[in-house]
Order: structure tokens, then sequence, then C-alpha cells
């Protein structure tokens, strides 16, 4: 019996000692499944990264934007997915049916317009941090500036909208009333002072139409972050893939309730849609054959106005569709394209070089076609891919900017910022490293002695940023394909707003990261 009881005992044990490392054993696996999750989830997000990183390279922008809309926040999706936006809408170019507008390095408006109202637009000289332009009335172009507000060269005041006798020019004014009062706008368009539609920060869309009393607050429009106005009707473009519309008085049927992965859009006669694949959508009326589009691939840009609708393709040149009464779609011959414009009378192309190119005529119009052989040294965005690395010390940081495909020149620009409240000083000396193997290995420069720095001080006051160009030309056979950064470092010089003292300044090390890529035109896929 005895025997039996410790049998039983023994039993017991072993069974409750198994239990035990089972449940261990389990845990530990559950644990080290969970850990092995995460690791595998950010390697798939690293590598869905570079995959967005690549088609960035190949000008395959739409591609990029599909994958950065997956990875959400993911080190600094978001921010390139914004600068893309911005890049394939094209809105630093303007359209005027008459008139052409651009947007150029300094943040001015240059105007090619031929006409008696040329008076019109001088006041564009006076206009400074324009970041979007609008520029399809005719009789005025409106810009957005960089902290959200919409100035227009259209003089015309509510009152004097009210004390005309013609209903319709009445109804303006409250047009006009409502846009002076919009503040914190990241995106518009519109045909002033008939309609203007704009976007705020938050994703919020407010419309002002002669149609409707004042400025309406789309309800339900929200998460957009793009509109675009077709004066009869709105289209907004949610952060999602998916197309929103309110129509007023359009004459046709306008349906994008199924369309989803867009990543940008156009208004005219037709709405026009890209989606993330590089192929292209449309709706409505279709009256000049400017909504056919559905055999279109490649396409990263797309613009639709009157009865012409362009795409842009990846590798630079423009396609179009429509009606060409007056030659707007004459644009086979297009290359080096970066962005698009469609018009009533003609079309432009922005090319990479800054300089403007324009097919068709408006002079059956009554208005000479602009000669936009003047237009040159405009605005062509760049995507920079490492935007923010921060140092040491919190508040100061360079943006690095590049050409993503080289040009010839060896050099990179780097922008300073200090948000603290104290004195920073910075200076030429820099090391360049390359990325091998996960490593940063400094380049070599052909002789240490060929190449003097400017032992040049550069004060970085509070709250300020300014930019400086770091030369690469002593690096003998230019830099191949790679990852590279700039190492340099800089001092502070004061301390809650009071000098350190001479030989006391503390020295904070600082990185600008950038890449380089074989030229776009001789890549192979």
């Amino acid at each position: 019996m005895r025997g039996l009881l410790k049998l039983i005992v023994l039993s017991i044990c072993i069974v409750i000692t198994l239990y035990l490392f089972v449940g261990c054993t389990e845990e530990n696996v559950l644990f080290s499944g969970e850990e092995n999750l995460t690791v595998s989830t950010n390697e798939s997000k690293e590598k869905r990264y570079n995959q967005a990183i690549e088609y960035i390279f190949k000008n395959q922008y739409p591609q990029a934007m599909g994958v950065l809309m997956d990875l959400g926040s993911y080190k600094n999706s978001d921010h390139l997915l914004e600068q893309i936006r911005y890049l394939i809408e094209g809105t630093y170019i303007g359209n005027g049916i008459w008139a052409v507008g651009a947007i150029t390095d300094e943040g001015k408006v240059k105007v090619a317009y031929d006409g008696e109202y040329a008076n019109n637009y001088y006041i564009t000289e006076s206009w400074a941090n324009i970041k979007s332009l609008s520029f399809r009335s005719g009789d005025s172009i409106e810009g957005l500036t960089i902290d959200g507000r919409i100035v227009t060269t259209n003089t015309v005041t509510k009152e004097e909208l009210l004390n005309s006798k013609n209903v319709w020019t009445y109804a303006m004014a409250d047009v006009v009333e409502a846009v002076s009062k919009w503040s914190d706008i990241k995106a518009f368009q519109g045909s002033y002072p008939l309609s203007v539609v704009g976007v705020t920060n938050e994703g919020f869309v407010y419309a002002a139409y002669a149609y409707e009393d004042g400025s309406v607050k789309l309800e339900g429009w929200e998460n957009i972050v793009s509109v675009a106005d077709g004066r009869s009707y709105v289209i907004g473009l949610k952060v999602d893939g998916t197309v929103k519309s309110k129509v007023y008085d359009y004459l046709g049927e306008i349906d994008t309730s199924e369309w989803t992965d867009i990543v940008a859009i156009s208004a005219g006669n037709s709405i026009i849609g890209l989606k993330k694949d590089g192929t292209v959508l449309s709706t409505g009326a279709n009256k000049f054959g400017e909504g056919n589009v559905s055999e279109w691939t490649d396409i990263i840009a797309i613009s639709t106005r009157g009865s012409c609708t362009l795409g842009l393709k990846s590798d630079g040149t423009v396609i179009a569709t429509g009606r060409n009464t007056f030659g707007q779609m004459d644009v086979e011959d297009w290359t080096d394209i970066v962005a698009i414009a469609a018009g009533e009378y003609f079309s432009i192309g922005l090319k990479s070089d800054g300089s403007l190119v324009l097919s068709g005529d408006s002079s059956l119009s009554g208005a000479k076609t602009p000669d936009v052989s003047k237009m040159t040294g405009l605005y062509v965005p760049k995507v920079i891919i490492d935007t923010v690395e921060t140092s040491e010390l919190e508040g100061v940081w360079i943006e690095t900017e590049y050409e993503i495909y080289p040009t010839g020149t060896m050099s990179v620009k780097a922008k300073w910022f200090n948000t603290t409240d104290d004195e920073m000083m910075f200076g030429e000396p820099f090391t360049l490293e390359k990325k091998v193997n996960d490593d940063w290995e400094k380049v070599t420069k052909e002789t240490v002695n060929m190449y003097f720095f400017h032992m040049i001080g550069y004060p970085l006051q509070s709250n300020q940023s300014r930019w400086h160009t770091y030369n690469l030309h002593f690096y003998t056979e230019g830099l191949t394909e790679g990852e590279y950064r700039i190492n340099t470092d800089f001092s502070r010089m004061t301390l809650d707003g009071v000098d350190y003292g001479s030989g006391n300044y503390p020295r904070y090390p600082i990185y600008g990261y950038f890449s380089v890529r074989d030229d776009r035109h001789n890549s192979k896929e």
C-alpha cells in the first residue's frame, strides 16, 4: 500500500513538472514568436520602403506612392508621399487660357501674357513665398502662400459685386468674401471669383461657389489630400485613394464611387484619375474624347482642361487625347518634361532645366499666344529622400538636398536649421562617407593637399535657417551609385543667450545623407 502511494505521488510530481515545463516552453515559444513577428514586420516594411525609393529613382511616382501609402508613418514615408504628391500635381505652373504662370526658384511668380490686360498681372511681382497656383478663369491668377493664404490678381471687391445689377455677378460677392477669410489651406483650385475650393491642413474641404451662399464646409469630406474644381462640380482625393464628388449643375454623370488606389485627380469636361499602377480612369461627359484614357500606361501625372487631356510618362514624354482644334495636343516632340498643364487653346510643359514649352494657338480667340521663351529659372521640385537628420543637440539639424540623378556637378546643398534660443556656428570642413555592408566608410580624396577648406565660420542665429553648399569636386573619379553622408560638426556659441567664452564652445557632430543613382535616361529596366 505504501509503495502504491509513493508511485502515485511520484506520478503527480512528474505530471506537475511536465506541465510547468511545457507551459514555460509554450510561453517562451509564444514570446519568441511575437519577437520574430516584430522583426519580420520591420524587415518587411524596410523592404517595401526600399522598393518605394527605387520607384522614385525610376520616376515611377504613382507606384512609389502606392507603397508609401501602405507604410503610413514608417521612417519618413508620409513626408515622401507629400513631396511626390506636390511634384506630380504640378500646381507650380498654371495655364490661364490666354496666359501662362509659373513659380520661380525664389517663390516668386512669372507670368507670360501678351494682351491688353497685362497690367492686371503686375501685382504678382510683389508676391512671395508662393507654393501653388490656380490659373483657370483666364482673367486672374490665384496663388497659395506657404502659410496657407490665397492671394489673387483680381481686384474686384465684394461691394462692387453687390452693387451690380447682374444677378450672376451679385452672387460672386459671397465667393470673394469667403476666400479672403480662408487660412490654413494646404491645397486649392478655382475659377475665381466664380468658384474656389480649398482643403485645410486637417483634411477638411471648404467650397465657395456662386451657386451657393458663402463658403460651405463639405460634410462628410474628411482626410482629403487634394481637390479639383470643375466650376460646376468639385472632387476630392482622400488619403486612402478613394474620390469624393459634389455636383452643382454639371451636364453629365459623375461616378467615382468605385474608384480606388487613386494618387492624383484632374477636373475639366471630364474627371480624370491616376492610379498607383500608372493607369488612368475617367468619368463624366467625355464630349470630345478627353476621357479616352483607358489604354494609357506608365503615366506619372495627368492634366485635363476643355477638350484635351494630357498624360506625362515616366520617361519625360507626353501623350494626349481629345480634340486638337488649336494644336494643344501637338506634344509628341516634348521631352524631359516634369510637369504638365492642359488648357483651352494650348498646353504647357515644364522641363527639368526650369524652362517651359507650349503647343497650341489662342489667336483665334482674339488673344495672342503667350511667348514662354523668357520663362526660365522656374521652380522644379526635387524629392529629398533623407529629409531630416537630427544632431546630438535637439533643435539643430540639416536637410540635405541633392539631385536624385547626377548632373555632373559635384556638390551637395545642405540647409541648416536652428530652432533653439541660442547661436550656433558651422564651417566648411567635412568628411564624405559611403555606406558599405551597413558600415560607413570614408571616401578618400586623390591627395589631401590638392584642396584646402576655407576656415570660415558661418553663424546660425536663433530660429534661423541657411543654405550651404559642400563642394565635392576634389573627389577624383566621381561618386559611384550608393548611399552617402556628409560628416561635419558645429559649435554652440551661447547657452541661454550667454556667450560661453572664447575657446569653450562645445562641438556636436551632425550628418547629412544623400544618394547617387545613374541618370534616369540611361537607366535600364
